[in-house]
Parts: structure tokens; sequence; C-alpha cells
């Protein structure tokens, strides 16, 4: 994209620069026309010299325009392209849902299960019918074999207050390329919504059950944060029934940013959504009004 804005409007305003100097050599041109019809008029030969003088002026002056023209064209499409290009990159950024605001709330048990309640308020900007979202889950299993319904359970949906039905798919199994490490189940969470025509917002909360994700919280455990949609605030509280939770004494950022797709570290992000974490009561809180698109954020937390 930056190497598209610094070379394509260059290379316009370089055609323009050599119509400018021919049409200052025709301005030129025209003003000696001018002078030798003055200077002809009082001559014998006028009735030659004038109409050859203003044929050329004339000539001069359509050529003129045309450079002029040609000129303002050119500035004319150079603006079209960097509007078109900034209408594609408007239109790259998904926007049929947005999330005007997302709370996640985990809730850790001593004995490494947990609750995860999502509240969303949504917002249909083009005002599209949408009846179904979907959000990425992940949990590391040891047993190959194993099922999305082995450690997640959807406990609750509800749309707009109203009991609805969510739907968890299997989709892939990353097996471990480290020994001793375990594979990633990738699986799909399939929720109903309400959204369209006339249902431009809704509210959207979803309680997940997590059996055994978290055996180590008492060293150092980590939550992630996917942002699959565009979303405009974002809170994550974690908490625990045991004890407080705090950041990890451990060295690492509490809050690590990374691209959900390629997993590539951003240093810059990590640096700053860290900041915005911190201890409220017996929780940990990170709230932000700047997450990133298509991100995923590893939460790092100890109970203690």
């Amino acid at each position: 994209m930056s190497c598209w804005k610094g070379g394509r409007p260059e290379e316009e305003s370089g055609r323009t620069t050599p119509a400018a100097l021919i049409a200052s050599l025709v301005s030129v041109v025209v003003t000696l026309l001018g002078v030798v019809i003055t200077e002809a008029s009082g001559l014998n030969e006028a009735g030659f010299v004038l109409p050859l003088a203003y044929g050329s002026l004339g000539v001069a002056l359509f050529i003129l325009a045309g450079i002029y023209g040609n000129a303002f064209l050119a500035d004319l499409r150079a603006e079209r392209r960097k509007l078109h290009f900034g209408t594609l990159v408007n239109r790259a950024i998904p926007k049929l849902v947005v999330f005007a605001k997302r709370e996640d709330i985990l809730t850790i048990r001593a004995d490494g299960n947990a609750n995860l309640e999502w509240r969303f308020d949504l917002v249909a900007p083009r005002r599209e019918a949408i009846s179904e979202l979907t959000f990425p889950i992940y949990g590391e299993v040891d047993d190959l074999s194993a099922a999305p319904t082995d450690f997640v359970e959807i406990e609750c949906v509800e749309v707009n207050g109203e009991v609805q039905t969510g739907k968890l798919e299997p989709r892939e199994l990353r097996k471990s390329l480290t020994k001793g490490r375990p594979s990633l189940l990738y699986s799909v969470l399939r929720v109903p919504v309400d959204l369209g025509v006339g249902k431009e917002s809704c509210s959207l909360r979803v309680r997940l059950g997590l059996k055994g994700i978290f055996p180590r919280v008492a060293d150092w455990e980590a939550f992630y944060v996917d942002i699959p949609y565009l979303t405009e605030e974002l809170q994550v509280t974690v908490r625990s029934d045991a004890g407080r939770v705090r950041r990890p004494l451990r060295d690492g950022a509490v809050v690590t940013a990374m691209s959900g797709l390629m997993e590539v570290f951003d240093d810059a992000e990590s640096a700053s959504q860290a900041v915005r974490c911190n201890p409220v009561g017996e929780a940990l809180v990170w709230k932000t009004r700047t997450p990133k698109l298509g991100y995923r954020y590893q939460v790092r937390f100890q109970c203690q």
C-alpha cells in the first residue's frame, strides 16, 4: 500500500511537468505573434501577414487549450486513483458487524475449570440482514481424538435477553511439532444474532464452561482474546473463586499482541496495551478503546 501511494501520485505529477513547459513555450509564441500582428498592421504587406498571423495565433491557442486540458485531466485521474484506492481500503475492513462494546469475563476455579462470559453490543452499519456470527475457539489437547465438547460447553446464549441455541463445530487439529507440547484443537462457535433492516443493533450474551483449561493458575496461565470483528471498545476481566488474580511474577508482558493469522508478535502494540491491564480489587482488568482487527491478545495472569 505504501509503495502504491508513494509511486503513483509522483508519476502523475511528473506527467504534468512537460505539459506545463510546453504550455509556457506556446504562451511565448502567442505573445510574439501578438507583437508581430501589432507591428504588421501598419505595413503594406498587412493583407498577407495578418491572416497568417491570426491563423497561427488560433492554432497556438488551440494547442495551448489542449495542453492545459490534458494536464487538468491528468490531475483529475491522479486524484480519482487516490480516491479509488482509499475506497478499496475502506471496503477491505469488515463492517457488516461492528462490536460497539465487548466485555469478556473469565472466572477461574481452583480445579482448573472456568466460566467465560461474553457480552456484546452489536451494530450493523450497512443495515444488512445477519442471522449468525462465528467465533474461533482454540484448546490445547493431549488426546488427539478429543472433541471440542470435551473442554468447551455452551451453557447459555441470549440475544436481546431471549434464550437461543449455539453450536460448536470442530475444524482442525494442529499437531504440535515440539515434543511434550499438547496439540491445538481449532473449533468454530456459531451463535445466532438478530440484525437487519429495522434492527441495526442488538445485544448478545454467551456463557461457556471451560473444562481443565487452566491447571497451572498458581504459577501462571494465559487467556487468549481474538478480535475477528471490528471492535470499538473492549474490556477483559479475569477473576477467580480461589483468590486474587494478579500479573504473573515471571518475566513477560501481561498483554502480548500478535497477528491472528500469521501469529507475528507486535511489540509496540503489546507495550501499548500492557499499561492498560491492571489489578482492580480481586480481579485483573484490561480496558482498551483501540484493539486491532484481526489480532490475538494473550493476557497472562496468576492466582494468589
